[in-house]
């Protein structure tokens, strides 16, 4: 790899970012650079949430290579390793969208961040060099960290009313048939909770199936839709990461289709533990982006979809180890469901299909790609075609 004060090439970012996944980098070449460099590849292949969750694993394995352990005093540290994601994902917004990822980490290596004590702007020493701090997240007591730039933030209490509308129009048969088999997979189930229920469709399926249900979501606006269309299910405002119920209360967790949205998953992975009795099982319904199985003609008409539903979304891996670090067993992901289809452009339109509110994919847009690509799609009129997984993936407490 070109040499520190040289410009990078994106080949050399990713040469050293193959060689850290391989665990081949030797204890002297595991510099401060050398984490920099790892670090923004995986800031920019995967987004910030998910890049921590692999770097997360991958130091602690590389450190176990080198034989330095990971312990309260050595080795992996949590709060420095997802304050520098924080820094490197502003950092790689910063640059003009055309700019090559070497190009990007070399503007890296040539400022701030390449000073050893950067983060000592954000924290006293005292505070990060606690063992506290090197075994969990803690906040900056001096400066609050700089966030990257981000893409419009979904407010669910606004889209709440249209957001039901697609259980209107599409079934999901087997979806339903593995939350349903989820549920019934072993005996003396008491409550089952939905984290990030929405509007309550999956609460009541659920709910069909045993005596109590309960749904979490932080959306007021998710919540009163999910109350007028069923007035006796049982509803909490709440978030996935601090979870309303006591220890060892649940018997089953399901989060459909918002897994991508929290804001700390392994927390919530911890928490759903928390609350489940020995048994007791976690279900989790999502895209994987990362599999690069899925058309999709959101993926097509606007360029940065897939790219930001990458940043969003774990790999379905990703979500198996956090499950297992928690300490779940027996993890495996299936195919839930295939949705694949075609459908006339004129009928898309009058189905609401081409609504903005329609999906949070179209709602992450920023409004000139939007704008952009509509104006394409009304030009040339496709018929929109899905080739769609969606993947479930289980794990149960022994």
């Amino acid at each position: 790899m070109t040499a520190p004060g040289h410009d990078l090439t994106t080949a050399d970012v990713d040469e050293l970012a193959a060689r850290f996944r391989a665990r081949t980098i030797p204890h002297e070449e595991w510099t401060h650079t050398a984490h920099l460099i790892v670090g923004a590849w995986h800031v920019h292949r995967y987004g910030p949430a998910d890049a921590l969750t692999r770097l997360r694993a991958g130091i602690r394995a590389l450190n176990d290579v080198h034989g330095t352990p990971n312990s309260p005093t050595r080795g992996y540290h949590e709060t420095i390793t997802r304050a520098y994601v924080m820094l490197l994902a502003r950092s790689l917004d910063e640059a003009p969208p055309e700019t090559s990822l070497g190009d990007r980490v070399t503007r890296i290596l040539a400022g701030p961040l390449a000073a050893t004590d950067v983060l000592f702007a954000y924290y006293s020493r005292n505070r990060l060099l606690s063992s506290t701090a090197r075994a969990e997240w803690v906040a900056p007591d001096i400066l609050e960290l700089p966030r990257a730039a981000t893409r419009p933030k979904i407010d669910y209490d606004v889209v709440a009313p249209e957001y039901g509308r697609r259980y209107e129009t599409q079934r999901f048969p087997g979806l339903e048939g593995t939350v349903r088999g989820f549920v019934r997979a072993r005996p003396r189930v008491a409550l089952v909770v939905d984290v990030g229920c929405g509007t309550g469709h999956w609460l009541r399926v659920v709910g069909s199936e045993v005596r109590r249900a309960v749904g979490i979501d932080p959306s007021a606006g998710m919540l009163a839709e999910a109350r007028a269309a069923g007035s006796e299910l049982r509803l909490v405002r709440g978030v996935a990461e601090q979870l309303p119920l006591r220890d060892a209360s649940a018997d089953r967790v399901v989060c459909m289709h918002a897994f991508q949205h929290l804001e700390d998953r392994r927390r919530f992975a911890h928490e759903a533990r928390r609350i489940l009795r020995r048994g007791g099982g976690i279900l989790i319904v999502a895209l994987d982006p990362h599999a690069n199985l899925d058309a999709w003609w959101i993926y097509d008409a606007f360029p940065s979809a897939r790219r930001l539903d990458r940043e969003r979304y774990p790999a379905t891996s990703e979500i198996r180890a956090l499950l297992e670090e928690a300490g779940f067993a027996e993890t495996r992901t299936t195919v839930a469901e295939a949705l694949t289809g075609e459908l006339a452009f004129d009928d898309a339109l009058a189905r609401g299909v081409l609504g903005r509110r329609s999906t949070s994919q179209l709602m992450m847009l920023d409004d000139a790609e939007w704008e952009e690509g509509l104006r394409r799609l009304h030009a040339t009129r496709p018929p929109l075609r899905a080739d769609l997984r969606l993947f479930a993936t289980s794990a149960w407490l022994r």
